[in-house]
């Protein structure tokens, strides 16, 4: 989802500390992360070599060593209708692969649902043409 991307290189020379970490997370495609690599002084100068190996490897290895989620950004609709469009609701549900996180039915129905962040805009539009949008859910 996200492209906007961020190196800092925090005092090192430009681009050995930064830029290696950022690279790393790219080409794991990884986004919406914060990778941070804290790097003591020992007394020996590593070069700009020796330090975009240092930041860059140690940002590899925690990529290979901790898991990659991945997490799909959905937005929330609430849903009321008549019983007699149910099977409408339902439909679109199927057809979309979205499912209802709530449900309720009373003297009326109501849904809650969690559309990914992709779909939206497109499952906003068919619920309101089908009259049964309610409105958008916060968290």
């Amino acid at each position: 989802m996200g492209e906007i991307w961020r190196a800092n290189d925090a005092g090192e020379p430009a681009h050995s500390a930064g830029d290696p970490i950022l690279n790393e997370l790219k080409s794991k495609g990884v986004s919406d992360a914060l990778c941070v690599v804290i790097r003591y002084f020992g007394g020996t100068k590593l070069g700009v070599g020796g330090l975009v190996k240092a930041y860059g490897g140690t940002a590899k290895a925690a990529l290979e060593d901790n898991p990659v989620r991945e997490v799909l950004v959905t937005r929330g609709l609430r849903l009321r209708f008549p019983y007699g469009k149910t099977s409408e609701v339902n439909r679109l549900l199927q057809k979309n692969g979205w499912e209802s996180s709530e449900s309720c039915f009373a003297e009326d129905c109501r849904m809650a649902l969690m559309i990914p962040q992709s779909q939206f805009e497109r499952a906003k539009a068919l619920f309101h043409d089908l009259g049964v949008l309610e409105g958008e859910a916060t968290a």
